[in-house]
């Protein structure tokens, strides 16, 4: 049994799926580090809040499985503290052995974009790759839960085929998170009706509680395309059947989380 708090949550988040290396690219660090942590030769208590959140994030499903996934949910995540000495001192960092000009090793293409540089604390996270939404599209379940646990608003869009288009059913009132004037959930299009292959769940600015759709993600361990496929019925969106059965159909996801704007009266969020 593993002694430090650090050694224990690396031995449960390999447990939960997830391999040494992709714990230290999520935490900006050297494997070798983290299997020292494991074994007791560094007690990494440094890393503990940084652990603590994704042990949080994998607990609810998301487990970074490529370098890119396991990168993207690192920005989500408390940054690791500098080591100091004893005299209180920040402690060097010991520099890689690979001589100066050597080949740079290239960082992974992700399936799925970041952007982080918005107002409030905005991030969208995006992705349009069809094999990595037939997979799960996992990496962007990070910001879902990410947004429960600070209690932000989330708003997402579901891109269809002509084929997925059909099953989505149209709506004359509008649901309790969108406008008077939006078409169900679709969204209007360049002739003022609505653009069936493009599907809206919350309106920025207000959005939804992310609580709900982070339960769907945890119910399908991690898997962000069915589980918003499912959380937009729960949510008042009509579906012809199951679900489960327009994944095939899905050729985009983007997610969009925020922190709630202090200054709105009470029950501006409350939907």
């Amino acid at each position: 049994m593993a002694g430090s708090e650090a050694a224990r949550l690396i031995e449960q988040l390999v447990k939960r799926g997830m391999v040494k290396a992709r714990i230290a690219d999520a935490l900006g660090v050297n494997s070798s580090l983290v299997s020292q942590i494991v074994k007791g030769a560094k007690p990494g208590a440094n890393l503990v809040e940084p652990l603590r959140a994704l042990s949080r994030l994998t607990g609810a499903g998301v487990v970074p499985s490529t370098r890119a996934e396991a990168l993207a949910v690192g920005q989500l995540i408390p940054a690791a503290q500098r080591r100091t000495t004893r005299t209180g001192q920040p402690a060097r960092v010991r520099q890689s052995s690979r001589p100066p000009g050597g080949p740079a090793k290239p960082a992974p293409r992700a399936p799925f974009r970041s952007i982080p540089a918005r107002p409030r604390n905005w991030l969208t996270m995006a992705t349009d790759d069809r094999a990595y939404i037939l997979a799960g599209a996992r990496g962007l379940g990070a910001a879902i839960v990410t947004a429960a646990d600070r209690k932000w608003r989330l708003a997402y869009t579901l891109w269809l085929d002509a084929e997925g288009a059909k099953k989505i059913q149209a709506q004359k009132s509008p649901l309790p998170y969108q406008r008077p004037e939006d078409h169900g959930p679709f969204r209007e299009d360049s002739d003022g009706g609505p653009d069936r292959d493009r599907i809206e769940v919350g309106v920025a600015g207000r959005g939804i509680s992310a609580g709900l759709t982070a339960s769907s993600l945890a119910g399908v361990r991690g898997d962000v395309t069915l589980a918003l496929l499912r959380d937009m019925r729960r949510r008042g969106v009509a579906v012809d059947g199951s679900p489960d059965a327009l994944v095939h159909t899905v050729t985009g996801i983007e997610v969009r989380v925020w922190m709630p704007d202090p200054r709105m009266p009470p029950g501006y969020y409350s939907a």
